[in-house]
């Protein structure tokens, strides 16, 4: 809509009907990582996880298959929010395909992400977000979305070693 301004302060914003945490979460968790291994740029981008630890899980699960998760899966995420399904961040970018200027929330911090082969990539091109769903063609694998600052968003599968970044849905389903 016309009205639609670009908010950077708010932390949660109401996108077709989804309520999206706009920043990068930066919760202390083992092993989770600062781009550059820099405590600064944790405050920048927030922290990067592996998917087990974005699902507060094992990191024996990074290697393995984990199984049926049950939705809303809160994973990492503060009480009353959770971790988005590959369903919802495909629901989200088909919703951003006719809103674009929402992406502005999703390239606010363009943090990149940490290789799986293990070096910092991509910083001010892209930032890796993780799903809580699985590939289940291979084990080791979970789907994780790009934003591109070229606007652009694509999801893949990734090795769950991989470093990306937490975006919470708040959950507007009471228990």
């Amino acid at each position: 809509s016309s009205s639609f301004v670009y908010n950077p302060d708010l932390e949660v914003v109401d996108i077709g009907g989804q309520l999206w945490s706009t920043k990068n979460l930066n919760v202390e968790v083992k092993g989770s990582m600062c781009y550059n291994d820099s405590a600064k740029y944790c405050e920048k981008y927030g922290r990067m996880y592996t998917w087990a630890m974005a699902m507060g899980l094992d990191t024996a699960y990074d290697r393995k298959h984990y199984g049926s998760i049950k939705l809303p899966y809160r994973g990492i995420c503060p009480e009353g929010w959770y971790l988005p399904s590959d369903e919802e961040w495909n629901y989200l970018k088909n919703y951003l395909r006719e809103h674009s200027e929402y992406k502005a929330y999703f390239t606010n911090q363009i943090g990149g992400g940490y290789d799986y082969q293990g070096f910092y990539r991509s910083e001010d091109e892209e930032t890796l977000f993780w799903s809580s769903s699985e590939y289940l063609s291979y084990d080791a694998f979970a789907w994780v979305w790009a934003f591109r600052k070229n606007l652009t968003i694509v999801n893949d599968n990734a090795h769950k070693i991989t470093g990306a970044y937490v975006r919470c849905i708040k959950n507007t389903v009471q228990e």
